[in-house]
């Protein structure tokens, strides 16, 4: 997808801090709620984990990358509100940019949002769920 600034490390790629905070101050315009990011650090450390996960990992798959990402964001609310909105975009635009395209409800993807918010999946089960709902391109 065009315009979407990346950083990237060997074929995968991820979205950049700037990014995840502009999408965020767009869905907060669309959708409503509170502006503004309590913890930018947060935001940071999850993409550096992917980054991590990424050089480290013996062939990580872009199902995994997602989810490692969203399930960080997720427990880390980063953002003053908009959270589960912004994981789940992150984890969408994360597998747009690698060549993925969503196969999912919206009912599902609300479903697994607010077991996720809860604390009711982990990162494993949440790479599971992506796998099984995201379709190559």
């Amino acid at each position: 997808m065009r315009g979407i600034p990346v950083g990237q490390v060997s074929d995968i790629k991820i979205p950049t801090v700037g990014f995840v905070i502009r999408a965020h101050e767009r869905l907060i315009e669309e959708f409503g709620g509170i502006p503004g990011i309590r913890n930018q650090g947060a935001v940071e450390a999850q993409l550096t984990r992917a980054d991590n996960l990424i050089a480290y990992k013996n062939d990580p798959s872009i199902y995994e990358i997602a989810a490692r990402i969203g399930h960080g964001l997720a427990t880390a609310h980063a953002f003053a509100d908009g959270n589960k909105r912004i994981v789940f975009t992150v984890m969408v635009m994360t597998l747009r940019i690698n060549g993925q395209t969503l196969d999912v409800t919206g009912e599902a993807a609300y479903q697994i949002m607010m077991r996720l918010a809860k604390g009711g999946l982990n990162a494993d089960e949440l790479t599971d769920w992506i796998e099984h709902q995201f379709q190559p391109e």
